[in-house]
Formats: structure tokens, sequence, C-alpha cells
């Protein structure tokens, strides 16, 4: 049975949207941080189990807050884990602390490879700061 190339970004992103889920925590300060405070929240990834589930191997996080005129993600980039604005695993790295509504943790050396095996889960560690006084309510959107 032939496989039509084109078929495959279909593919990779269907089972992202059926079969991957990502849970975003609520803001350590219990929802809301004032202008110029610091909150953590964490991203939990989870791919899916058998029979469905496939092996996910070489991930690129892709993290992005919105809208960034209200907050923005805090890189705490290291030697181990640099954080850059893009793909680019050659581009800048986003400083220590520097604020940011683009984030893409990159691995430290090109042949590191991020994997999610069936039914596992990767715990992201990450923090915002708000550039505006923020208010989000358990019910509604942040004004």
């Amino acid at each position: 049975m032939p496989i039509d190339l084109s078929d495959i970004p279909i593919a990779v992103g269907d089972y992202l949207d059926n079969h991957v889920t990502t849970v975003v925590s609520a803001v350590s300060s219990g929802g809301t941080i004032e202008d110029g405070e610091t909150g953590t929240f964490s991203v939990t990834v989870t791919n899916a189990g058998a029979p469905d589930g496939v092996r996910l191997v070489n991930l690129r996080w892709h993290l992005t807050i919105s809208p960034a005129t209200v907050a923005k993600l805090v890189a705490d980039t290291s030697a181990l884990a640099p954080k850059r604005a893009t793909i680019d695993p050659d581009g800048p790295t986003l400083a220590f602390g520097e604020l940011t509504d683009v984030m893409l943790p990159l691995h430290a050396k090109p042949g590191d490879r991020v994997r999610l095996r069936l039914q596992r889960s990767r715990l992201l560690k990450l923090a915002s700061a708000a550039e505006a006084p923020v208010l989000c309510p358990s019910n509604g959107p942040c004004e």
C-alpha cells in the first residue's frame, strides 16, 4: 500500500490534537499576579497509551503566552536548558530572567533528543510575570 507523504503533516497534527494532552496549572499566586510580580505554573504533556499511542521522539516545546500585553514568560535559561525565542538552535539564547511572549526550550547539545513514550508525561515548570495589573477569574478570561 503506497504512502502519500503529503498526508504526514496532517497525520502528525491529528495525533497531537487527539492523543496528546496538555494541562496548564493555575499560577502559584492563586491565579492573580500584580504588575511586576512573578508567579510560577507548570505545563504537563501526556502521550496516549496503547493501542493508539506512538512513541514521540525529538520533541520541541513551543511556549507562548497571550495576550503578551498582560503577562510574559520568564526565561530561566541555563547551560543545561537554553531557551530561545526562535527554533534556530544557533540563534541567541534568552538571558536568565528575560521576559518574552515566545519561548522554545532547546537541548544543550544538538544530538540530545526528548522522547515521550506511551502513557508517559513530561512536566515543564515555568514562571510568568505581569506587565500590568492582571485579574484572572476562575470562570472567565483575564482582564
